[in-house]
């Protein structure tokens, strides 16, 4: 099994990354659609899912 050479995120925000883990924070509360696609000379394979973010909680 090859691994991967190359990694590009997609954060549904329009914002992208091709760390292999990279950290992200959303500026904005909604409903973001994160895929991943890796590739090599063999291929290439991508997955995807939703993230939810809330509005922070106030204190007080």
């Amino acid at each position: 099994m090859n691994s991967p050479d190359t990694y590009l995120w997609s954060f549904g925000d329009g914002t992208t990354s091709s760390e292999m883990n990279p950290e992200h924070t959303f500026g904005l509360p909604g409903l973001y659609r994160v895929s991943l696609t890796v590739s090599n000379d063999a291929g290439s394979g991508s997955t995807s899912g939703y993230v939810v973010v809330r509005r922070p909680w106030g204190f007080f």
